[in-house]
Formats: structure tokens, C-alpha cells, sequence
């Protein structure tokens, strides 16, 4: 707009001038601009890959994978997290990437198998719901009790996992959530669905007081002790560094 009228009838785009008229009417409204030193920085958070079966096939990458993404990364403000990470007291976000076209248009290559390339059962399990009272709703996908809403049951793809004060998360670390959900806790759900008939089911209750960090740091020491066995790197920090007990 041309003018300081309030209704000007003409326009032309901001130049030098325009941009000091703008500073100062902020200024007169008490803005106070942070100090160049002050203005947060962007820095490097150590978070991890959980690649999906496309991933691995096609380029032959870990199942479990380090990498590094900006502090302001989107994960911190568009994310999903996980009910279990956050029982235990390592509350972390994840987010889905976007299929490589390599194998997203190549879907029947011989290299999959029966399966799919989205398939990343790892991703899916832990996202298990630990809500006792959610209600499974078709139209929404939103899950209920010991399963995973849609969004994380089909096509799920290759997922990116931090955590959520952005301190360092190794593969090791992930890795061990991961298993600890899949083969520690997801059979405590199918119990106290009354999948065992012979034995009379978990409550549910029962199952959420299972679900901490005690039960967690034994499988983290026995996933260790398996991998040295195994002649496998076992180097990482203790998973629940700089968070109290």
C-alpha cells in the first residue's frame, strides 16, 4: 500500500524505507529485539533412523541407524511420541519419512519378498496404546488398548526417533525400546486380552505397573550381555543419563 492512510487506493512492493517504517512502528509498541547474542542457535541433536524394509533392501542400511538432525527440526513440533517410552521415563517424539521413490515405485521387486517395503514392525510396536480406556474408532484410526492406531499399523516406512529434552539417543538405545515393546510388553497385552485360555488374565492395572523403568533397565543389561556374547558393539551411554530415577 501507498500512503499512511488508512485506506490507500494504490500499491507498489516494500522497499528499504518501508522496512525502517516497520521497525520503528514495533518499536513504538514497546518490541524490544533480542540481542544477537541471545537469539537461539540451531544446534545438532543425535537422534535415530529405524529404517523400514525398503531401507534395508535397497541400500542395504541398518535396521537401526545414527544420525543427526537440526535442534529446530520439524519432529520437535510436528510428532508423534510413544505410551511406553513415556511409562518407562524416556519420553521421546518420532515421525515418519517420506518413501524413497526407489523402491516406493518398485514394490514388487523380488528383494521384498512377500512382504512390503513400509513394512518396520519395530516402528509399529512402539506405538502400542497403553490407554486402558481408549475406544478403537474405524473412521479415525485411533487405537485402544495394547494396539497401535492406523497411522502406525499400514505403510508405515522408515521413522526418525529423538528424544525429547534432545540429549543424545544411540541405535543401541532405541534399539532396546523397540524389543522391550515388541517381545517384553506386547505379550503382556495379549495376556490380559485373555489370549492364554488357561490361565485367568492379566488386569490391566497389572500389565501398566509392568511397564517401568526397572522392567526396562533388565532387558537393556540382558540385550548387553546377549551382544557381548555375540561379538557385537555394546558401547553406548546409560539410556537414562541426565533424567532422575
Amino acid at each position: 500500500m501507498v500512503g499512511l492512510a488508512t485506506d490507500p487506493t494504490d500499491c507498489k512492493d516494500l522497499d528499504m524505507n518501508d522496512f525502517r517504517h516497520i521497525a520503528d512502528f514495533f518499536l513504538s509498541y514497546n518490541f524490544t529485539p533480542t540481542p544477537a547474542t541471545q537469539q537461539s542457535i540451531s544446534t545438532k541433536v543425535k537422534g535415530v533412523k529405524i529404517n523400514c524394509l525398503g531401507d534395508q533392501k535397497m541400500f542395504n542400511s541398518p535396521c537401526f541407524e545414527e544420525l543427526e538432525i537440526s535442534s529446530t527440526d520439524p519432529i520437535f513440533f510436528n510428532h508423534d511420541t510413544s505410551d511406553i517410552a513415556n511409562r518407562i521415563g524416556l519420553p521421546i517424539y518420532t515421525r515418519r519419512c517420506p518413501p524413497n521413490p526407489r523402491w516406493a515405485n518398485d514394490q514388487d521387486n523380488k528383494i521384498f519378498g512377500s512382504d512390503l517395503p513400509f513394512k518396520n514392525q519395530y516402528a509399529t510396536y512402539l506405538h502400542l496404546c497403553c490407554d486402558p480406556n481408549a475406544k478403537f474408532d474405524p473412521q479415525s484410526g485411533v487405537s485402544s488398548w495394547g494396539w497401535v492406531s492406523k497411522r502406525w499399523l499400514n505403510d508405515v516406512g522408515t521413522i526418525i526417533v529423538v528424544r525429547q529434552d534432545k540429549k543424545p539417543l544411540s541405535p543401541l538405545h532405541v534399539e532396546a525400546l523397540c524389543k522391550y515393546c515388541q517381545y517384553e510388553i506386547n505379550p503382556l497385552f495379549s495376556h490380559s486380552e485373555e489370549t492364554y485360555a488357561l490361565e485367568e488374565s492379566m488386569s490391566k492395572d497389572a500389565v501398566l505397573a509392568m511397564i517401568c523403568r526397572p522392567t526396562f533397565i533388565i532387558h537393556w543389561n540382558k540385550l548387553l550381555e546377549r551382544k557381548s556374547k555375540e561379538g557385537e558393539d555394546t558401547s553406548a551411554p546409560y539410556p537414562f543419563d541426565g533424567i532422575e530415577p
